[in-house]
């Protein structure tokens, strides 16, 4: 056989853990607060289009909806300069996360308008709490969660925005939080290490 033909890909996992009684809490935080929370979670690099989440922040600022946006990233000044400027009282800023546990434990969307991944773990981490996720329309994403009706162009922040207050509707969440642990189960160690064993196998 040639080397191409030897060539196994096996995805990456997380210990984080199955949280299958989060949904459940998201959406009752949701009903008592008819509000909504979202995440992102990325180094403050131009492909990572931290820019875009912050202009969904603007027009959810702009149009007075229940949105609360989370970013967890190291800012750069430039970038901190922005969010400055733009007055974002609906984004919430977190540089320094010991526990990342407690972020997803306050997450009722997650989002990742990012334009390159080489692969994408915070999105398998939020599968693996149920957070239903929206996420840019690049190949690895389509790989990791599969639902292409939830990948979006990372262009147009109304588009983006229209699909988070979809999520204010219980029902709504629940399809897509359900999809969510479904699809985590692909990622999950376990399954990681069944795939590993059966490549080496091939090759013995």
């Amino acid at each position: 056989l040639g080397f191409n033909e030897r060539v196994k890909v096996v995805h990456e996992t997380t210990d984080i853990g199955k949280h299958e009684l989060h949904p459940d809490a998201s959406r009752n935080w949701i009903d008592s607060n008819e509000r909504i929370r979202v995440l992102y979670i990325a180094q403050d690099r131009p492909y990572k289009n931290i820019s875009f989440y912050l202009s969904m922040a603007e027009v959810a600022k702009e149009n007075k909806l229940p949105i609360d946006f989370i970013l967890v990233s190291k800012l750069r000044p430039t970038t901190e300069k922005i969010i400055s400027e733009l007055k974002l009282n609906n984004l919430i800023v977190k540089s320094n996360v010991q526990d990342i546990t407690s972020i997803y434990d306050g997450t009722d969307l997650f989002i990742s308008p990012s334009r390159y991944e080489g692969f994408g773990i915070p999105l398998i981490e939020a599968m693996a709490y149920g957070i239903p996720v929206i996420a840019s329309n690049i190949k690895p994403f389509e790989e990791i969660f599969g639902l292409k009706t939830m990948l979006k162009s990372p262009d147009n922040p109304e588009t983006w925005v229209n699909e988070i207050m979809k999520f204010l509707d219980l029902k709504h969440h629940r399809h897509f939080s359900d999809y969510s642990l479904e699809r985590y189960n692909e990622f999950a160690p376990e399954k990681f290490v069944s795939r590993v064993s059966q490549v080496m196998e091939s090759f013995s």
